[in-house]
């Protein structure tokens, strides 16, 4: 390539779709269309202008020729409309004096610094200019937008040359911060081609200094090349390096880059929240050591990246020196405080206060009932099924992480009331009780029109962190009469002490429920941990993971393959990625399972695999047999937009909204595939839809996941304030709901967003 053709000369421009690709990139000074200098002009009676090359965020460069030297080189000068902006020249100074440090040919080299007298804004000036190394070629970024995608043969030799040259930066402190793929020259020498790493103008040494934030509370580098670490301001390490680099690799196979949004905030928020798409979703034929090692440099936790760069060049070249861990681990989280894992899922020592109240609503078929009978007797007596609805317990007292047991103990009892084969059982959100009148009993009333049966099971409860004790009561009220169950147990024995008392309780109202929990029949005790089962999967479904795992536990999960991979599923997004390994492996040793318990094994191993298309297969061929299993449906839904198969997500939220009604995670899937269809006003609207269902619904779990993506959905239309206050809600309710893990990414998602400029939404970057 001659120099007429050279584009780039390794000055860090950015390329024409990023513009400045800096927040915090100096603003506010009339832009220059001319140069700075012009062709022939000396600089320091050394330096011949032979041409314009490029202008970057700061600076301008040229061609130039050292008539001392007799040979051509790069110059690289302030532009005059930022010579006075402080920020501008150190960053200018610091490139300098860190690419001194670093000597590596592919690393550009820095020759010298210069001041020459230009005419600024207000007058003639002085400002900084240095010389460094002319490479003629392209940049990795031009090269991709004017061939396509590389091969992995094409690729190697470029991502051997990149890491090479971060290694040399690395091993003398230096990161660079904001590598990409427009910072890295192809440089030809004949038929050789040496990729060269550039601008280090926001390059600094490792340290509890090393943030990303200025002091005026901007971020600075380019987002769509930026770790998470980097966007919320936290220390920096080589390993944000790595995760720009996992990024350029990514773009140099596909074309595109993982993440995308309507602007760079919606961007950031999804490189913070979402694990980044497989690239085999735009390119199958990418071998899998590659997908692997590419997903393993986009870890949002930075310690589980392959930071080791020898590692991360064998593993691509198919010579590992160690196994690679393929699996996308989500981040660990900090939880509030310690916690004690005692026999259950409250972690702390807790006493739990339970006060239930069974109210019972008569019909058009209630006669007088006798002193010895209940309502359900008499039904039963009458040949009718009495319906019995199972209300979620108020949360009265406590400290946040309890609330999730507001499902969890009403779905528990409900389960265990069902085992009596004559009755039906269902939970509803809540009720409201009217005061009994004389001779006759209180009627109950739903939320819902038509959610309340013949008897209602209601109540509260409250925790106290400072007893081991678990203690409560239970009324129970049948017409003018009033009995109490009273129960006490340590936090260990808390599921056999709710056996007890729903056991008391079903007696009570004149059932037989002795053998569900108590064991006096293994097919009836497999009846009732089979209930527990279809308990936990329906809160799984309600994105209420704690109160899923809790029944999880009691179910006949350790015998049922598709319950047990369920089970693991559960734990691997609430973060106990070794728990959940261990739950799918026992599942996979049991005994050989009938197909469909075999292809949700085989879907919840490709998620914890990250291999989201075999997911989609495989929850697909599920849904398609059984229409009527929701859960089947949300899972598909799920991994189609994962997947990015718009129109294949659409379908199948158009079947699974026709068979489940009012579902309000059916909404909140709507408004993710919104997030990647529609506009940002309209991905805003259905966010909004789905957070008034989800409000209606009475689902807090729901509620969270709602009001997170109506955060994200204002960030994408260009409204952080706004979406801020929409990802703090979200943290408090996943707070209340113990859910740590949820917690914590939105958690992240809000300080990211405290920081973030007001920014005018755009159309979505491409790649």
């Amino acid at each position: 390539m001659t120099r007429e053709e050279t584009a780039n000369l390794g000055s860090g421009a950015a390329s024409s779709h990023e513009g400045s690709g800096r927040m915090g990139a100096v603003v506010g000074r009339p832009y220059r269309e001319q140069s700075t200098l012009g062709a022939g002009e000396i600089l320091q009676q050394r330096f011949k202008i032979l041409r314009f090359i490029a202008r970057g965020g700061a600076g301008e460069v040229y061609e130039a020729f050292d008539l001392e030297l007799r040979c051509p080189v790069a110059l690289k000068i302030v532009r005059p409309e930022v010579a006075q902006d402080e920020l501008a020249i150190e960053r200018f100074r610091r490139e300098i004096a860190l690419a001194r440090q670093v000597t590596h040919p592919n690393v550009s080299r820095i020759f010298d610094v210069f001041r020459h007298g230009i005419d600024g804004p207000s007058g003639p000036e002085q400002t900084l200019f240095l010389t460094m190394e002319l490479l003629v070629g392209e940049t990795l970024s031009q090269r991709i937008q004017k061939q396509g995608p590389m091969t992995p043969d094409e690729a190697l030799p470029v991502i051997v040359d990149m890491v090479e040259g971060l290694k040399a930066a690395h091993r003398v402190g230096i990161i660079h911060r904001d590598f990409k793929s427009a910072n890295v020259m192809l440089a030809r020498q004949g038929d050789e081609v040496r990729a060269v790493i550039t601008d280090f103008g926001l390059a600094r040494g490792e340290g509890p200094d090393s943030s990303e934030v200025t002091n005026t509370g901007i971020v600075v580098g380019t987002p769509y090349y930026m770790a998470p670490e980097q966007l919320t301001g936290d220390e920096i390490t080589p390993a944000a390096d790595v995760y720009s680099l996992g990024i350029v690799i990514y773009e140099m196979l596909t074309g595109r880059r993982p993440f995308t949004g309507s602007n760079e905030i919606s961007t950031a928020i999804k490189r913070l929240t979402q694990a980044p798409p497989s690239p085999r979703i735009l390119r199958a034929d990418l071998p899998e050591n590659w997908e692997r090692a590419i997903l393993r440099c986009l870890k949002v936790d930075r310690k589980e990246r392959l930071t080791d760069l020898d590692e991360l060049v064998a593993v691509l070249a198919g010579t590992p020196q160690k196994p690679l861990d393929s699996t996308s681990i989500p981040i660990q989280l900090p939880e509030p405080r310690p916690v004690a894992r005692r026999g259950f899922l409250l972690g702390s020592a807790a006493a739990l206060v339970i006060g239930l109240v069974a109210t019972l609503a008569i019909g058009s078929l209630l006669e007088r009932i006798e002193p010895t009978e209940t309502l359900v007797s008499s039904l039963l007596a009458k040949g009718v099924t009495p319906q019995i609805a199972v209300a979620r317990p108020e949360y009265e007292s406590g400290q946040p992480g309890r609330e999730w047991l507001t499902s969890g103990i009403a779905r528990y009892i409900a389960a265990t009331l069902g085992e009596h084969g004559e009755v039906d059982t269902r939970v509803i959100d809540g009720i409201e009780l009217s005061p009994p009148g004389p001779g006759g009993a209180k009627r109950a009333t739903g939320l819902a029109a038509g959610a309340v049966g013949d008897t209602v099971v209601s109540g509260s409860y409250g925790v106290d962190d400072e007893q081991e004790l678990v203690f409560g009561e239970i009324q129970i009220r049948d017409d003018l009469r009033l009995r109490q169950i009273r129960f006490r147990a340590v936090i260990s024995d808390l599921h056999d002490e709710l056996d007890r008392v729903a056991r008391q309780l079903g007696t009570e109202l004149g059932l037989d429920t002795s053998s569900a929990a108590g064991g006096a029949s293994s097919e009836a005790q497999a009846r009732w941990r089979e209930a527990l089962g279809t308990a936990a999967l329906a809160e799984l479904g309600d994105l209420n993971l704690q109160a899923a795992r809790w029944l999880f536990e009691r179910s006949s999960s350790g015998s049922d393959a598709a319950l047990g991979a369920h089970f693991a599923r559960t734990l691997w997004r609430l973060g106990d990625a070794e728990e959940a390994r261990r739950q799918l492996r026992r599942a996979r040793e049991d005994a050989p399972a009938p197909r469909h318990e075999q292809l949700v094994l085989q879907a919840t191993t490709a998620e914890i695999e990250g291999d989201v298309l075999e997911a989609e297969r495989a929850w697909s061929a599920l849904f398609e047999f059984y229409p009527e299993v929701t859960i089947y449906g949300l899972e598909l839904v799920q991994a189609q937009i994962e997947a990015q198969r718009w129109q294949d997500a659409r379908d199948s939220l158009a079947r699974l909204a026709a068979r489940s009604g009012a579902d309000p995670v059916v909404d909140l899937l709507a408004a993710r595939l919104a997030a990647a269809t529609a506009p940002p006003e309209a991905y805003v609207e259905a966010a909004r839809s789905s957070l008034q269902r989800a409000e209606r619904s009475g689902k807090l779990a729901v509620r969270a996941a709602a009001h997170l993506e109506l955060a994200r959905a204002l960030a994408s239309a260009g409204d952080p304030a706004v979406a801020f206050r929409e990802a703090e809600a979200a943290t408090a309710l996943y707070e209340r709901l113990g859910d740590f893990t949820a917690a914590q990414e939105a958690r992240t998602v809000s300080r990211f967003l405290a920081r973030a400029p007001a920014a005018e939404p755009t159309t979505a970057e491409p790649g």
